[in-house]
């Protein structure tokens, strides 16, 4: 249900933030350039129309990926927050101490547990990715096109973004365990918003890519050299894509490994005596 009302929700939003009226985006566009001319008495052939138009359209080609990769971006934080929420309230509220009063015997059942959250969280964000994929395609046949749309590019993010999805599900769960309460994790995941997405980005500037930044753009490849293209068109501008494509295994294998700590976090957290 949480996937169907997502997917339709977000679909909806981009319904009525698009519009298939071009021709008035243009005479809009002519309007302010013409404003311009008589505001600052720069010549009209100095002026470029087309820096002032903006395509109201849905272009699958150009909007979809980055839709994606930011509903699973989304999606990964949810599932951090909802890990926490799993892995540590059964620490905080005392029952996994009566229920295992064994040291020893508290990693397996926390290790299953693991591997049920994150499977289940990535298999919520697959079926939300094919509903808003659905969803949005829909939205650029009525309210745009699908012209110029590079499939693989496509598959590509949405690959990238649920690896994303299920990696912060694992960090979530284990960060829980470790801390053994959700309240530490939540707090954690604030001040990285806070201080590194957000305060550090505006106090040093395009000198500082912040870890969310990152992340973004190795889902969409934004790194790669030469892998831009302009969507084609039947307006006075076109919108610039950029087209996915495999770029070596560093950025999986990074998630692996952080995957890979999550399983040694939950099983020395949960064996460990001290704090309850």
């Amino acid at each position: 249900m949480f996937a169907v009302v997502t997917a339709t929700v977000l679909a909806i939003f981009r319904f009525l933030s698009t519009s298939a009226d071009v021709a008035a985006a243009e005479g809009r566009a002519r309007a302010d350039a013409e404003e311009l001319v008589r505001i600052s008495g720069v010549s009209p052939e100095d002026i470029e129309v087309s820096a002032f138009f903006s395509d109201p359209r849905y272009l699958v080609a150009a909007d979809l990926p980055l839709d994606l990769a930011a509903a699973l971006i989304a999606l990964g934080v949810l599932g951090v927050l909802g890990g926490a929420l799993v892995g540590g309230a059964d620490w905080r509220t005392g029952t996994i101490v009566t229920s295992f009063v064994s040291v020893s015997q508290r990693s397996r059942p926390m290790l299953d547990r693991l591997l049920a959250w994150t499977t289940f969280w990535t298999a919520l964000s697959l079926i939300l990715t094919g509903l808003l994929t659905g969803g949005l395609i829909l939205v650029g046949g009525f309210h745009g096109s699908l012209v110029s749309t590079d499939w693989a590019s496509v598959l590509l993010v949405a690959t990238r973004g649920l690896a994303v999805s299920a990696t912060g599900a694992a960090v979530g769960f284990a960060t829980g365990v470790f801390f053994r309460s959700e309240l530490v994790v939540i707090l954690i995941l604030l001040a990285e918003v806070l201080v590194l997405e957000v305060a550090v980005s505006l106090a040093v500037g395009g000198s500082f890519t912040s870890p969310g930044t990152r992340l973004a753009r190795w889902v969409l490849s934004i790194d790669n050299d030469g892998n831009a293209a302009t969507v084609d068109c039947d307006a006075m501008a076109c919108a610039d894509v950029f087209i996915s494509q495999p770029n070596g295994i560093t950025g999986l294998a990074a998630l692996v490994f952080v995957v890979a700590i999550m399983v040694l976090l939950v099983r020395l957290g949960s064996r460990r005596p001290l704090w309850r």
